[in-house]
């Protein structure tokens, strides 16, 4: 089963378009607002760099490929569209992520948008080099996807680059969220915050599109206990963190309490409040473990009885056909008891000399029609 296929089990495709028209959102907004003049648009605040001109399109272009379902490898007419617009804004972001870091010769970004005016020293309408090298990683994600779609080990690949992705833009809308924003005091163009929005949901999507079986994904998918703890205390975990520290900031500005005070305060609270929700969360996560468990046994206990009443001889055998387990009538049909039989090999044990490669041929047969090593 391909990747594209896993992700419509598990219905993924709505996820990645979601994403696909908040990036076409994001990316029309900042454009709309560079044509205009209002740069607001494209940076939410005026003391806060705005998306630049290059950078909305690229994510224009991510947004069009995620809402039309281009990623997608068994849509033949959209293979090389969505190949040929990928590399073109992989190359490009990457040639400026080179080219600042080399004697900051920025080319294509000067011919294409020259400077006209700067906030805090920075050009504003010229692209991050991390914005280059984070559109680089998505660029190569889908391109990969398209041309080795089936390969074992592709969804752990994408959902790392997507991992990256989602990492560096989630630490920057933090930092836009706190009201510290990253890399404003040194000489590096930062990333502005509908960049950085777009940056945690293009990362977001890359580890949805390489579905259940990425490295990152497939922790919290299934019934296993495992993942349905991550799934219940991750969010509420990460949730407490920010809210305590975004109370921290405001309360003690606005409020002038102790810093130390209200920190002490609001750590306390919040350690309750999410011990409680732990608690319930995981008390009804082993509830349902245990009942499963109960279900369980009540099928082997089944089965067993099944297996030992059973008028039809019946063996168990292992991948090397040794015998696992016999019921009472096979024993009555071959004279063999289990302390006998048990961890011997079935065909020189039951079968004549002469028969053995013809039981072999039998043998073989059934396990790859039915893939069993339960036979009667």
């Amino acid at each position: 089963m391909n990747n594209f296929k896993t992700n419509q089990e598990h219905d993924y495709s709505k996820v990645l378009s979601l994403n696909g028209w908040v990036l076409l959102f994001l990316g029309v907004l900042a454009f709309v607002g560079w044509i205009s003049g209002i740069y607001l648009l494209s940076s939410f605040r005026s003391d806060y760099i705005p998306m630049a001109p290059a950078t909305a399109i690229s994510t224009m272009a991510f947004g069009i490929i995620l809402i039309s379902g281009a990623y997608n490898p068994v849509k033949v007419r959209y293979k090389w569209y969505t190949i040929a617009v990928s590399i073109f804004f992989s190359l490009y972001g990457f040639i400026t992520f080179l080219g600042f870091f080399w004697n900051n010769v920025n080319f294509l970004e000067d011919r294409l948008f020259p400077v006209t005016f700067t906030i805090s020293n920075f050009p504003i309408n010229h692209m991050s080099p991390y914005s280059g090298l984070l559109f680089f990683f998505c660029g190569m994600a889908f391109v990969i996807n398209i041309l080795f779609a089936g390969r074992k080990n592709l969804p752990n690949l994408i959902s790392s680059l997507g991992l990256v992705v989602a990492f560096a833009g989630f630490i920057a809308v933090l930092g836009y969220l706190f009201g510290t924003p990253f890399l404003y005091g040194g000489h590096i163009i930062p990333l502005s915050l509908p960049t950085s929005i777009a940056f945690l949901l293009l990362g977001l999507a890359l580890i949805a599109m390489a579905g259940p079986k990425g490295i990152f994904l497939r922790q919290f998918i299934g019934n296993s206990a495992n993942a349905r703890v991550l799934r219940a205390i991750l969010p509420v975990v990460l949730s407490a963190i920010i809210l305590e520290d975004l109370l921290d900031i405001y309360i003690s500005d606005d409020l002038r309490i102790n810093p130390a005070l209200l920190l002490s305060l609001l750590t306390i609270i919040f350690s309750i409040l999410t011990t409680l929700v732990v608690v319930r969360l995981t008390r009804n996560i082993f509830r349902s473990t245990e009942k499963a468990e109960r279900e369980i046994e009540i099928q082997k206990i089944k089965f067993q009885q099944l297996f030992e009443n059973s008028p039809i001889g019946i063996v168990m055998l292992d991948e090397d056909q040794k015998v696992l387990a016999i019921n009472k009538s096979f024993e009555t049909i071959f004279q063999f008891t289990t302390d006998e039989i048990q961890g011997k090999n079935i065909n020189e044990t039951i079968v004549p000399t002469d028969k053995i490669e013809e039981s072999l041929i039998l043998l073989y047969q059934i396990e790859k029609r039915d893939g069993l090593f339960c036979y009667m």
